[in-house]
């Protein structure tokens, strides 16, 4: 009798959640019956209840070698095995519990979750219907059957399950967000909006769903709104891995690369062996221009996913930022041996063999550039040019990338046009005057929507690899002078430049490409940092600058005077005749790698390059010359992103020539 009434007042204290008192009558029981299963079992309650999931553990394992047919003691042991890691045993628990009860519906129940977890489907249905002919009006088991459905891909009968248990239970918050989940995997997105926000309405401080919102939002290029989200999952739930990488996706998205990488490392000691995140992480760190660490990055997604293509293709981009090109080539081929149609892989393969100067494999590869995604498509009816024989063809060249390009290239129509047939050269209106005497071209066409008959057509750029052109033969295929000034624009700007004063060194300066390049923040420099060349004795600057840049001239004409054309009263200004013009009278040609510098090589003028580190493959590797245009001088940066030894030298070689014009 004291055994029952001391065990009723514990059940009462237990009950009422005074687990202090409750754990004080279940020893008593104890003291009085050393192996009672009930109070054995109940005292590992209170401690589930408390936290102490090892001494739940062993206090429920007792109860059960206590009592054997005690099935309220199998399911209880069951969950802490399962919430332990502990599948397998927790399996056989629960089946030791059903064997026990038939009709043990939370034995059941979990019995259908923990197999769906493990992917055994058809025995977690067959359990969550026993479970739901003994309880139809069981919520949680219609809201896991939901998840089983969805695991199954039967996705209308998923949101049947989850719409039920909702039904059954209107505050049910996991039914919420799973079909708040489901809802946006089957893109409907205002549904997940809703389901997610009745999720936090229900539990304010519910991670998942503010994860889920956030993941949406970024979806719909909403970024702001994603960040917010997501950085309140991870408030809420300081090691939520998810929503870290997450986080640090928008982030990057947004370009705000030093957060992004911040957050990142934040998620590596919580998922050290996750690779998306060291690859990630690797690409910020290539923007932020720290690539030897990036190739650390991208070595460790290798070593935990070696066949990762997108690895080793960024992989090699970031050897070549530490101007390990052969190491960067062997990525690249190594990806080929795997994946031979690899179009980045080829493209990239060919930029690295162009760097190093091998043209005839370099140009080869250097045609996939033709394949990638966002590349020009060209709309002839006629074949491309692979090299068959042009004797009584006609070929038509066509403009491709920038105009720096077009002139560079456009040197190769003498050498195609000795195959024989006829040249064709569908150019872009701003060059068509200034490339109209080009040797090897027997028509220009300025109009796509009138063109000649024609037997093939070929994109200028391919030129040399079809030829087979090497290194070696560049300064042979069209020797530099091949563009010519006009006569009568150099003397319109003979005087409009005036008398040359004694003393004075004529120097063109264009300080900025095109802001739409992808590289262009690495090689556009801030007119603010020629101020220093207004110290060279009787230097003239003239600029050479078009469009984009020219704002910054004003607020430092009192700094560094510069001489600018930019108002031409009635007259026809050609940008590239003119160019040519007045760059024949300069002395030497400063520019940034845009358009100058190509045409200022071309015309044989005295040119140099402010080189970014990590430079086109045109100018290649360590060298001061280029084959390309014999009166270019390159000025390399030793350091990304550091333009002032650059500027430094070139102050130098000014102030020596300076003292020859003197």
């Amino acid at each position: 009798m004291m055994i029952s009434a001391e065990l009723a007042r514990a059940t009462h204290y237990h009950s009422a959640g005074d687990f202090r008192l409750a754990e004080q009558a279940y020893q008593r029981v104890l003291a009085m019956v050393p192996a009672h299963p009930v109070a054995t079992h109940r005292l590992g309650l209170i401690a589930i209840q408390t936290g102490n999931t090892a001494k739940a553990l062993e206090l429920c394992q007792r109860a059960a070698q206590t009592d054997p047919l005690y099935a309220d003691v199998q399911t209880d042991l069951g969950c802490i095995l399962r919430d332990t890691g502990k599948i397998a045993e927790a399996i056989a628990s629960f089946e030791r519990a059903v064997s026990l009860d038939s009709n043990s519906v939370i034995a059941l129940h979990n019995l259908g979750d923990i197999l769906t977890e493990q992917g055994e489907y058809e025995r977690a249905l067959a359990f969550f219907q026993r479970t739901l002919a003994l309880r139809p009006d069981l919520a949680e088991t219609h809201c896991s059957l939901g998840n089983l459905w969805k695991k199954t891909n039967k996705t209308a009968a998923a949101i049947a399950s989850y719409r039920r248990a909702i039904e059954l239970k209107p505050g049910y918050v996991a039914s919420y967000n799973n079909l708040g989940v489901i809802m946006s995997e089957k893109g409907d997105q205002e549904q997940a909006i809703a389901c997610f926000q009745k999720t936090l309405q229900l539990a304010p401080d519910h991670a998942d769903a503010c994860n889920n919102l956030g993941r949406i939002f970024y979806d719909q290029e909403k970024l702001p709104q994603a960040e917010l989200w997501c950085r309140r999952a991870t408030e809420l739930k300081p090691r939520f891995s998810t929503a870290i990488y997450n986080l640090g996706k928008i982030l990057q998205r947004q370009r705000k690369f030093e957060e992004a990488a911040v957050v990142f490392r934040t998620a590596l000691p919580i998922t050290p062996t996750a690779p998306e995140i060291h690859l990630d992480l690797g690409n910020i760190l290539l923007e932020l221009d720290q690539p030897a660490a990036a190739v650390a990055c991208f070595r460790r997604v290798l070593e935990l996913n070696p066949d990762s293509t997108e690895t080793e293709i960024d992989l090699g981009l970031a050897l070549e930022a530490v101007d390990d090109y052969p190491g960067a080539i062997h990525c690249f081929e190594r990806v080929l041996k795997r994946h031979p149609a690899e179009i980045h892989a080829h493209f990239s393969l060919g930029l690295g063999l162009l760097m190093l100067g091998d043209y005839p494999r370099g140009f080869k590869e250097f045609e996939y550039r033709l394949q990638q995604k966002d590349a020009v498509k060209y709309p002839f009816a006629q074949p491309k040019w692979t090299g068959e024989s042009l004797v009584g063809k006609t070929l038509l060249l066509v403009c491709e990338q920038g105009l720096g390009d077009i002139i560079q290239f456009v040197r190769f129509a003498a050498k195609v046009k000795q195959l024989g047939g006829t040249i064709l050269f569908g150019c872009i209106k701003p060059l068509e005057k200034l490339l109209s005497n080009i040797p090897g071209i027997d028509g220009m066409i300025s109009s796509p929507d009138h063109l000649p008959d024609h037997d093939y057509y070929l994109p200028i750029m391919s030129l040399p690899g079809i030829l087979g052109t090497t290194l070696e033969e560049i300064p042979s295929v069209l020797p530099v002078p091949y563009l010519k000034p006009d006569p009568d624009l150099v003397a319109y700007w003979t005087e409009r430049l005036g008398e040359r004063k004694p003393g004075e060194l004529r120097v063109g300066l264009a300080w900025q490409g095109s802001p739409t390049n992808t590289m262009d923040r690495y090689r556009s420099i801030p007119l603010e940092s020629f101020v220093g060349l207004s110290q060279v004795p009787g230097l003239r600057l003239v600029s050479f600058q078009r469009n984009q840049g020219v704002e910054q001239i004003t607020p430092l004409m009192g700094r560094l005077p510069l001489t600018c054309f930019t108002d031409e009263p009635g007259r026809e200004v050609d940008s590239f005749l003119d160019s040519a013009a007045l760059m024949s009278l300069m002395d030497v040609l400063i520019s940034v790698d845009s358009a100058p510098i190509h045409l200022a090589g071309a015309l044989g003028v005295r040119t140099w390059l402010l080189c970014r580190k990590q430079s086109e493959w045109r100018w290649m590797l360590d060298r001061e010359d280029s084959p390309w245009y014999p009166s270019l001088r390159i000025f390399r940066q030793s350091v990304v992103g550091q333009w002032e030894d650059v500027l430094k030298r070139i102050t130098h070689e000014l102030n020596q020539l300076a003292s020859k014009s003197a």
